[in-house]
């Protein structure tokens, strides 16, 4: 990068191990310092910390370029150390990767700072050879690996890249490139990538290889994602996305917040995002959400729809979601603590496409039991049964190319809606007919305290479920014609409900 700037090589090239700084001044009396970028400016990786404070001690009189850097300190006193160092430098510039040490930076007094990105983004798109494995895991082995291990899809090659720096030698220039060059053929070997290095993160757009990141021990690749590349349509996000949808709840939410809170901080749970669609609430639930928001340490996600719907809700919330997983959830259930462990284990032992609903339990026993379900034992729905019932929305997770291949949840079900139930029913029937398998596990488990104790509120939902049949008929889908006659209960509700279909 420094070569494409300058147009010329540095006069002077040094590790932590080898500075000296008469030698230093001897191959360049004059002109800017840099120092390198990447992840180690804090008190994690001491010998690359006591090179950059040597440096500042020794060459005042020196203009320095701290290249793109991470920063973080776990010992207080040490950033206070290093704080003073660099103001008492006058002439340091000192650039951030993401916003979070950005902020750090801006409070060490008379150091100006400024936002980059990483240095690697220099090296431009990369050419990459043919995959020979579906899954690369490339994870860390040193101090910054997280003590919970990431769930990986069964036969992942798990592998690091500093198993191989024994067999690089050569100059600096040299070395540099050989680990450029063995990182991006490594990569390259993986149909898809998982990582917990933010550089693995990195190469990987690059080489336009969709992946998926985890965070290390700080929160360093999320901070740079969040800054920088969020968007990028290479980057499978949290593993799983939870999506929410809620309307004038303010006082039943904090039992569902509370419980995603407590489920994701559980020891060998996935890096999760959370979105959740306010449809509309005119009480003080959009206060109650920005004061959860805040207090939580993965991406919570908040989104508007103003017009009334629970299928309308769930397509803005579904057109936002990143995860390679997708989970949905009504706003009057709890989640159980193991929740997310169990959904990404359920996941990663499954191939291909899928739609997998949970169990759900009943939240308070003086409830009607419906819109529960009680099985203990996994299944898979046959592809001539009615799919209505055996897996419900309150509990509903599916691999993320299903809303590529099912596409939007039709708005005329749901709350809110003409037929005010049965929007999951109608997605069902749709994933049924496109091929798409549609199991029940019974191991990630909410309890959904619906609130319906009367049997008028029992049959409204099954008129929803009526009218989603008499639409399906109406569409003369031989499939779903099929599927719809078989249920002699739900016939009998969408003979009752094909009038207002047809005029819909």
């Amino acid at each position: 990068m420094l070569r494409g700037i300058t147009g010329r090589d540095p006069d002077y090239v040094c590790t932590w191990h080898d500075f000296d700084e008469q030698a230093l001044r001897d191959a360049c009396p004059d002109g800017i310092v840099f120092l390198h970028g990447g992840g180690n400016l804090g008190d994690i990786w001491p010998h690359h910390q006591q090179l950059r404070e040597t440096v500042l001690e020794q060459l005042r009189d020196r203009i320095v370029v701290q290249l793109p850097q991470s920063i973080h300190f776990r010992d207080a006193s040490a950033a206070v150390r290093f704080a003073g160092i660099a103001a008492r430098h006058p002439q340091l510039t000192l650039y951030a990767r993401d916003t979070a040490s950005l902020a750090i930076a801006q409070q060490m007094v008379g150091t100006v700072a400024s936002l980059a990105p990483d240095s690697a983004f220099a090296l431009g798109g990369q050419a990459r050879r043919e995959p020979d494995v579906p899954v690369l895991a490339l994870m860390r082995t040193d101090k910054e690996r997280v003590d919970k291990t990431p769930a990986l899809p069964a036969g992942a090659f798990v592998c690091d890249w500093l198993e191989d720096d024994d067999h690089l030698t050569g100059d600096h220039a040299a070395l540099a490139t050989a680990r450029v060059a063995r990182g991006l053929r490594l990569l390259s070997r993986g149909q898809t990538v998982a990582t917990d290095r933010l550089h693995g993160h990195i190469l990987a757009l690059l080489l336009d290889i969709p992946h998926v990141v985890f965070d290390n021990d700080y929160g360093k690749i999320g901070r740079y994602v969040a800054t920088w590349t969020r968007d990028s349509p290479r980057l499978l996000h949290a593993l799983p996305s939870l999506l929410v949808c809620t309307r004038n709840r303010a006082a039943a939410l904090p039992r569902l917040l509370a419980s995603i809170t407590h489920a994701a901080a559980q020891e060998g749970a996935p890096a999760i995002e959370v979105v959740i669609v306010d449809n509309g609430s005119t009480d003080a639930t959009a206060d109650r959400l920005e004061a959860w928001q805040a207090q939580q340490s993965f991406p919570v996600h908040l989104l508007q729809s103003d017009r009334p719907g629970l299928a309308r809700a769930r397509n803005v919330g579904l057109a936002a979601v990143r995860g390679a997983i997708v989970a949905m959830t009504d706003d009057d259930c709890r989640l159980h603590p193991d929740y997310f462990i169990a959904l990404a284990r359920c996941f990663a032992a499954l191939d291909g496409s899928a739609i997998v609903g949970g169990r759900i339990l009943p939240g308070d026993p003086n409830d009607l039991p419906i819109t529960i379900k009680l099985e203990d034992h996994p299944m898979i729905a046959t592809p001539d049964r009615f799919p209505g019932g055996f897996v419900m929305g309150a509990n509903l997770a599916m691999t993320r190319d299903v809303l590529h291949r099912v596409g939007a949840f039709d708005e005329r079900f749901g709350a809110g809606a003409p037929f005010r139930a049965a929007e999951d029913t109608d997605y069902l029937l749709r994933a049924q007919a496109a091929g798409i398998a549609l199991r029940y596990e019974p191991h990630f488990v909410v309890d959904h305290h619906h609130g319906r104790r009367l049997a008028a509120e029992e049959r409204a939902l099954l008129a929803g479920t009526g009218g989603c049949c008499a639409t399906s008929c109406r569409t003369s889908d031989r499939y779903v014609s099929t599927c719809y006659a078989r249920s002699a209960r739900i016939r009998a509700f969408g003979h009752s409900t094909r009038s207002a279909c047809a005029t819909s």
